[in-house]
Formats: structure tokens, sequence, C-alpha cells
């Protein structure tokens, strides 16, 4: 049996049709069942009606509150909300709880339309959990069950689930950094326990998972970063694995005094070897389309060319210091400079992971703050047969636009790809792959050599930490 938990939005018992809700009246009241009950006016019901959402609102939240507060119940020492904690994030409520005044947990719960609400907290030594609770269900305190969880067509992972209370059971999940991404990643969760199979769908968890990392960091004094994560002090994490050599045919789009060579790019010496930032702000991709002129408008802004010795590309901006290109753009290089409209600045890789090609470059503390940035839109928004813009630095042309459609949607070696017929040419490398509201979903990066318009950009989302 396969039961679908889709999250609960915004539950209420009565119609917002006010002519609706006066022919209900009608009706009772010529059963002879209105007496006191019936309304002076629609306008009475309507009030009544907001009344009792918002009491019912109020309710929703402070149950979820006393649920994720008893996430870590199975110690002696009770769990209390740390006040101005409360947070709703995409439909997920977050929390943040101490224990005899020292930080214990940050949290987040959502309802599902069964009625089961689940829950995720992470704890100040990185530990995570998952959870699930049901006010019918009767656990005996300290039942085991096991069970098999998988994300989309990751895992599976078997797990055991303890009961810490009667209807509440709760899962270690392993500390490792690849599952947490995972995770907020995903689209749907499976989960197989006793004979059954549930499904539940993760709609908002990156943004919240996300926000659970952001509160650990400012009740706990952590780090931020996901379970699993070295954060040892004085010590680098090991530098990749060199990968295979890619297939002769993809060749990156990058301008040089020679032509490119098929072999990986060399990491720039950092210390962060993710590739990611945490400065990323998401948005879905709503609204009206615009016209490319509004697109490039809105968007090129955000774009600046990127020199690196004898390498020549482009960088997406997506903080007020933060911008996002391709390693192959910056390898090995002593300086970087950004430039746009003939003004130069210096900046700095600060993360690089070369395996993925993915770099983040940050501008000095000390320098003014990058005037436009863009938002990223997640990589499961977006749709096969999007109109899409490239706007980058092809051959050297600063701030070029091109317009094609997401071609196809594609993972190579566990990276998200946008593979796009808009043009791109040598010197495209690090550019942006914008959809027609604007929105960041891409930083282009390699194409296909004699194919027509066979081009490939990293998913925007893959430099989210």
């Amino acid at each position: 049996m396969i039961v679908e938990w889709p999250l609960q939005r915004n539950p209420t018992h009565f119609s917002r049709n006010p002519r609706k809700n006066e022919r209900g009246k009608r009706r009772r009241c010529e059963a002879g069942s209105c007496g006191s009950t019936l309304f002076a006016s629609v306008a009475d019901f309507e009030r009544l009606e907001t009344a009792v959402m918002q009491t019912e609102l109020r309710m929703k939240r402070a149950l979820a509150i006393a649920l994720v507060a008893v996430c870590l119940s199975q110690t002696p020492a009770r769990a209390d909300l740390i006040a101005g904690s409360r947070a709703t994030i995409g439909g997920w409520s977050l929390s943040a709880h101490d224990r005899a005044g020292k930080f214990s947990h940050c949290a987040i719960s959502a309802p599902y339309k069964s009625g089961i609400r689940m829950l995720f907290s992470v704890s100040g030594d990185q530990s995570w959990r998952v959870g699930w609770t049901h006010e019918s269900w009767r656990f005996t305190k300290g039942q085991s069950v096991d069970l098999t969880l998988l994300v989309d067509n990751a895992g599976p992972f078997p797990l055991k689930a303890v009961a810490a209370t009667e209807n509440l059971a709760l899962a270690e999940l392993p500390a490792k950094e690849e599952l947490f991404d995972v995770m907020r990643r995903g689209n749907r969760m499976t989960v197989r326990a006793m004979g059954n199979t549930y499904a539940f769908n993760l709609d908002g968890t990156y943004a919240a998972l996300s926000e659970v990392l952001n509160c650990t960091a400012r009740y706990g004094g952590g780090s931020g970063t996901p379970p699993g994560t070295s954060t040892s002090a004085g010590t680098s994490p090991p530098a990749p694995p060199a990968p295979a050599a890619p297939a002769p045919p993809l060749m990156p789009p990058q301008a040089s005094a020679s032509p490119p060579q098929p072999r990986p790019p060399s990491a720039p010496n950092v210390a962060d070897r993710s590739g990611k930032t945490n400065m990323i702000r998401l948005i879905l991709g709503e609204g009206t389309e615009l016209k490319p002129h509004e697109v490039f408008e809105k968007a090129s802004g955000a774009v600046y060319i990127v020199k690196a010795e004898k390498s020549l590309g482009s960088a997406i901006a997506v903080g007020e210091r933060d911008l996002l290109t391709n390693c192959h753009v910056v390898e090995s290089a002593t300086t970087v400079t950004l430039e746009r409209e003939g003004v130069r600045f210096p900046a700095a890789v600060v993360s690089a992971n070369a395996n993925a090609d993915r770099c983040v470059l940050r501008i000095a503390a000390t320098a003014q703050p990058l005037p436009n940035w863009v938002r990223v839109r997640p990589y499961a928004d977006v749709k096969v047969g999007e109109r899409v813009f490239t706007i980058g630095t092809p051959r050297g042309l600063e701030l070029t636009l091109a317009e094609g459609i997401i071609s196809s949607k594609r993972v190579k070696d566990g990276e998200r790809l946008l593979q796009t017929s808009a043009p791109i040419s040598r010197g495209s490398s690090g550019g942006g792959l914008f959809d027609a509201q604007g929105n960041l979903i891409g930083i282009t990066t390699f194409m296909i050599r004699d194919a027509q318009n066979i081009n490939f950009a990293i998913a925007a989302e893959e430099y989210a930490r």
C-alpha cells in the first residue's frame, strides 16, 4: 500500500464564497435550525470565519513548537523553547531549544493531510534526526521500528526509529554532508516500514533545512555547516582526487591562447573545496515571462568579465560580495580581476570544487558592495522546453545576450546539468543561464564540439551551501 501525504496548506472548514455561505444559511433557517446562530450579515459570518481560522492557525503553530521541543526528549532534561526563535520557512515551522540553559537543537516541522507531522532536528554537535508524529499512534516508549528511507533515486538508507513518546518516532540520521544535501534538495521521500510504503513530498526543505543550519550557528555558536562537514581547526580538507579526463568531444568554452585540452581543471589553492556559498537566495519561477530586452535589463547588471592571467570568462554575482564561475576559468591563477564597463577590481577564489568545475569568487570586505546580484531558481523547478537566455563574454565580447530553450536536464558524475540550445562560445564559461523572469538557473560551462547547439550549464543551485 502506498499512501501519499502532501503538505497541508491553509486548511479551512468554511467556503470563501460569501454567496455560497449565505445560501447555506438560508437553507438552515428554512429548515427551522437557524435560531440564534443566524448571522446578521455575510460580513458577520466572514469575521467569524477569519477568527476561527486565526485561532486554528495559532493552535497548529503551538502544537508544532510543542512537538519539536520533545525531539530530544529521550534524556531526562526538558528542552525549552528559546524566546524569539520561532519562524515559518516555506510552510515549515522553525524553532530553537535549550536544555538547562545550554543550547540543545534547532528543528523544523510541517503537517501533512494525513494528520502526520514530519520533523527534522539538528543538534549543536551536528547530529540530526528525522521524525514523524500522529495523535492516533500508540507506541510504547523506547519501542524500535526498522525502516528504509529513499529520497528520489537516492538510497535506500536503512534506519531504526525509536519511540520518544507514545505518538512520536525519531530516527537518527548518518552525519554525512552528502545525505543532508540529498534531503534538502529532494522532491519526494519514500519510507518503507512494517510492510507499508509511505510517500512524503519535500516542498520547501531546501530553504527550511538551510535555515536550521543558520539557526544552530545563531543560537549554538556552531559552524552552520551540514552534519558531517569537517570543521577541525588548523587543518584543511584533503584535496579531492583528480577525475578521469573527459571524453574528447566535451570542451569548456574558454578563451585561451591555445586550443583547450581535454583535461580536468586544477583546483585553486583554497581550503574550502566545496565550490559552494551560503549567499545564494532561492526563488521559484513564478510570474509573467519577460521580453528578451527586459531579461537583459534585469539580469545583466550581475554579470562580470573574469580575467585570470591567460584565461577569460565570466562570473555572476549572487550577493554583495560573492560571484559564481567555473574553476577552469581561474585555475592556477595567482590573481583574478573582475571587470565591468571598463572598471576593474580584484577578487579571490574562496571555494573551489575542481571535480565539479565550481568556483566561488569574493571581493574584499573593504571594497564597495556589488550593486546588482541575482536570485537562483531551484533545479527541480526548471522545466524542459522553457525559454532561457545566456549572458556572458563569448570571445571577449562583454554582455552578449543569446536565447534558446532547456533541451534536457541531465546528471553527470553526480552533478546536475541543464542542456540548452542557447548558443555559447569560448569565453562563455562562467556566464549566466537565466530563465524568462531573469532568475539565474545555471552557469554555462561546456559544449559538444561539432554539434549544433548542444550546450551545458551547471545547475546554479549546485553552488548553494
